[in-house]
């Protein structure tokens, strides 16, 4: 089971793993473009180790609950279609209480859109990871972009993936 790392309440067992590392100060951003479709997509952006284990969420753009307004009819989709990011759904997002506090946000219209990491990852011990960006919407189909990293960088890169349909260009800059 992954878990946030910049949750409020981290597991003791992750808190004692993580304290055992050393930190690694390394610059990554992430560019995401959504294409301008009928429905903006949920977007899962997390971290995983080879053998598929999720390490990290580290955004998760989908339409949240509203509250309701008197006297009128409301749809409440909330987390209802979270299961449409199938691949993110299945490697654990499924035991992930939503909202998450740094990690949650509101669905984002057409356009590109620059994230930035530094604390989720400022504890992650050196490795081969994966980060997958996977994008789902209503009346759509589902992409998945990913990318084989090596924690701590040790030089600059800069990986990019052309999504198909439900994304446009994707781009990860690493600096160490």
């Amino acid at each position: 089971m992954a878990f946030p790392l910049n949750a409020p309440r981290a597991s003791a067992a992750l808190g004692a793993v993580l304290a055992a590392t050393c930190s690694h100060a390394a610059d990554v951003q992430l560019s995401i473009e959504l294409p301008r479709l009928k429905h903006r997509p949920y977007v899962a952006v997390w971290l995983e180790r080879g053998d598929r284990e999720r390490v990290a969420d580290l955004a998760l753009w989908h339409e949240g609950a509203k509250p309701r307004r008197e006297g009128k009819k409301h749809k409440d989709k909330g987390d209802k279609y979270l299961h449409d990011l199938r691949h993110w759904w299945r490697s654990g997002g499924s035991m992930l209480q939503t909202p998450v506090d740094g990690v949650s946000g509101p669905t984002r219209p057409a356009g590109v859109h620059r994230l930035q990491f530094e604390a989720p990852l400022a504890q992650l011990p050196a490795g081969s990871y994966r980060l997958m960006v996977e994008a789902s919407r209503e009346d759509g189909g589902d992409e998945v972009a990913s990318f084989a990293v090596e924690w701590p960088p040790r030089a600059p890169q800069e990986l990019r993936q052309q999504g198909r349909k439900e994304l446009g260009e994707v781009v990860l800059e690493l600096r160490p």
